[in-house]
């Protein structure tokens, strides 16, 4: 079911969304607020800043992104027990959004890890229709949770030296992105954009129930991303 409403560059404005649009503007503030705190307080006493290493880091994870999504999903098994809430081709996504996060360390990476595979897929793929929103959806779906973590953690996320922190960081990487669709697609960026109607219960049960599979995910794949981050940066 579509409400159509007023279109600009395929962009409906549709706020008959689950999750009611000032929700999300307050979200969005409390993000950008957070990461601009950080990075004029908290980073300079640090000594910290964006290298050209962390740029090579991103842009590698942005690509290869591309090429998961493009030619190597298509070719993973999908079980139909198990494939509403276990999504097999969700373990590479996780896994290339912890590496970024634990090789580069700093808030703010992985929403930029997020815009280059964006525009990158714009242009392989999906074209810019329905942007700058979906630049802005992807974002807080995708690196919105892991980002303001990484204030915490910074070069500590994911570090063979804090173990049981590590699987906790593991965790909630995949959570954050194993309810990306349920929760801010179906919740209001599908319905923004696209127009589409979803149900309040069916985008609830969604969500809970790939909560269970983030966990997992992020678990089993914690190790890999620490021995990772341990032979390109040695800690």
């Amino acid at each position: 079911m579509i409400n159509f409403n007023m279109v600009w560059n395929g962009v409906h404005f549709n706020t008959d969304t689950v999750i009611p649009w000032p929700v999300i503007v307050i979200l969005a503030i409390v993000y950008l607020a957070s990461l601009i705190m950080y990075w004029k307080i908290k980073a300079p006493k640090n000594n910290l800043k964006f290298t050209t290493r962390d740029a090579t880091y991103i842009g590698l994870v942005a690509a290869i992104l591309v090429v998961y999504h493009y030619f190597i999903t298509p070719f993973i098994p999908s079980f139909t027990v198990f494939n509403d809430f276990f999504n097999l081709s969700l373990i590479g996504d996780i896994y290339m959004l912890l590496i970024v996060a634990a090789l580069v360390g700093k808030p703010g990476s992985v929403a930029i890890t997020v815009i280059v595979y964006d525009l990158l897929g714009d242009i392989a793929h999906y074209g810019f229709g329905g942007e700058p929103f979906w630049i802005i959806g992807d974002i807080m779906a995708y690196a919105m949770i892991i980002d303001l973590w990484l204030i915490f953690r910074e070069s500590n996320f994911m570090s063979s030296k804090e173990k049981v922190l590590s699987f906790l960081d593991g965790a909630i990487g995949g959570v954050a992105y194993s309810i990306s669709v349920p929760l801010f697609f179906m919740g209001f960026w599908g319905s923004f954009v696209h127009g589409f109607i979803f149900n309040h219960t069916f985008v609830l049960f969604r969500t809970l129930a790939s909560i269970p599979e983030g966990v997992i995910f992020g678990l089993i794949l914690t190790p890999f991303v620490m021995y990772t981050k341990k032979v390109v940066r040695g800690s």
